[in-house]
Parts: structure tokens; C-alpha cells; sequence
């Protein structure tokens, strides 16, 4: 099962580096893997609607 879960995640390794056009430590990018399913990505604002209005950020759900 652990190899299984190596395996994928390599794979999702590899996809990542190949859509990133800058170069990125391989260390970050396997931590960024790893913690991936810890991530929130605010959706519902336009772009830069944070940045003009900074305790919206706090204020989402």
C-alpha cells in the first residue's frame, strides 16, 4: 500500500514540474504534495478582491 502511495504521488511530482514553467526546489514540491489535501483555495472573488479588501480574507468560509 505505501508503495502504491509512492508511486502516485512521483506521478503527481512529475505533473506538477511539468506545469510549472520556473524552476522549484524538489524538496518544496514533494511538501507541497504531501500537504496538499490540507490546502483551501478561496473561490467566489474575483482576482485581487482580497487585496483591496484585506479582512474579507478572514471573513471567509
Amino acid at each position: 500500500l505505501q508503495c502504491i502511495y509512492s508511486a502516485r504521488a512521483k506521478h503527481k511530482c512529475a505533473v506538477f514540474r511539468s506545469l510549472v514553467q520556473i524552476s522549484i526546489n524538489d524538496a518544496f514540491i514533494e511538501l507541497l504534495i504531501l500537504n496538499a489535501c490540507t490546502l483551501r483555495a478561496p473561490r467566489g472573488r474575483r482576482w485581487g478582491a482580497f487585496d483591496r479588501d484585506p479582512m474579507a480574507l478572514g471573513s471567509y468560509p
